[in-house]
Order: structure tokens, then C-alpha cells, then sequence
């Protein structure tokens, strides 16, 4: 009766450390995934920030011209500078398209952005869940996005602040990994 008991208190004992070892293993695949995952939109992230804010500090380089943005909205920027310093006026926008737009992804939240140069999109296949401006006057003042319309408001603009979340395409665990960027930018032609 005894060898039994050893026999079904040692099968017990590996069953459970068996159970462990699995419940181990998977937790390890969880965990590696979020990683990988985060890195990825991390570096996702990182990219287009990158582009956008070289973009930015640039606003008005090389522009004689008072207009040196064109249109300013919550989810829309565009203005002019001599990207490449060959003396020709170049124009940038950037807006945010809508999640009917975004049929690449997985991810139902995810929204196209697009960079325009020139009237031409050079920013493919990056995906967004948002992003925004705001914007500020000389003294640090946000302006109201219903007096940007007014091209006198817009000569007004001084400081820009972006804000760009992004997400992973896939749900890990239920959710989206996501990495968020903010930063004001003072572009040193907008006096």
C-alpha cells in the first residue's frame, strides 16, 4: 500500500511541476512578445518623430515671404521652408487621415499620416492611433483652434506642440502596446 502512495504522490508531484514548467514557459513567450512588441512601436515611433520634428524646426528657413504657414488645425499642419537650401520655396503638411484609410493594419484604432512635400506623399505606411498640434503665440499662450483660420492668427504662431501615439498592429494580451511623444518646438524663422 505504501508503494502506492509513492507512486501516485510522485506522479501528483510531476504533474504539478510539469503544470509549472508550462505555465513558466508561456509567461517567458508573453513577456518576450510585449518586448518585442514595445521595441517595435518604440522605434516606429522614434521614426516618425524623427522626420517630424526636423520638419518643424525648419518652418520659415530660407522664406522672405510673411506667410510662412499655410494652414494650422488640430489634426492638419502645412507651412513652407527651403528644405533642401537650393533657394526654392518647398511646402510641407502633415495631417491625419481616418481609420478607413488605415486597411493595412490589424489594429482597428490606427490611422494613416501623411507627410506631403511638394504635393507629393513621401511618409507611406506609417500608421498612427493619433496625432495633434497645438499651437502658441509669442507669450506662450495657446491659440484657440477657432481663430487659426484667420491668416493673421497664423502669422501669430510661435511655438508648436505635437503629439503623436502610436500602437502595436496586434493585441497582446488583450491590448495594444502603445508609446506616446510629446514635445513643444520653437522654430527659430517664426518671428
Amino acid at each position: 500500500m505504501a508503494t502506492w502512495l509513492d507512486i501516485i504522490g510522485s506522479v501528483l508531484i510531476g504533474t504539478l511541476i510539469i503544470f509549472l514548467i508550462m505555465k513558466l514557459n508561456y509567461q517567458v513567450s508573453t513577456n518576450s512578445t510585449e518586448i518585442s512588441s514595445n521595441g517595435m512601436v518604440q522605434s516606429y515611433l522614434t521614426t516618425i518623430s524623427t522626420v517630424m520634428e526636423n520638419d518643424l524646426y525648419k518652418i520659415g528657413y530660407r522664406i522672405s515671404s510673411s506667410n510662412k504657414l499655410n494652414n494650422a488645425s488640430l489634426n492638419q499642419f502645412s507651412f513652407m521652408e527651403d528644405f533642401n537650401n537650393d533657394g526654392t520655396p518647398d511646402s510641407v503638411r502633415y495631417y491625419l487621415g481616418d481609420t478607413t484609410q488605415a486597411r493595412k493594419t490589424k489594429n482597428p484604432n490606427d490611422k494613416p499620416l501623411y507627410r506631403m512635400f511638394n504635393g507629393s506623399n513621401t511618409l507611406k505606411g506609417y500608421f498612427v492611433r493619433d496625432c495633434n498640434f497645438t499651437y502658441y503665440d509669442s507669450t506662450g499662450s495657446q491659440i484657440s483652434y477657432t481663430n487659426l483660420s484667420n491668416p493673421d492668427t497664423l502669422k501669430k504662431i510661435r511655438l508648436v506642440k505635437v503629439y503623436i501615439k502610436c500602437e502595436s498592429p496586434y493585441l497582446i494580451n488583450n491590448y495594444y502596446q502603445s508609446a506616446e511623444y510629446s514635445r513643444k518646438i520653437k522654430p527659430v524663422n517664426l518671428k
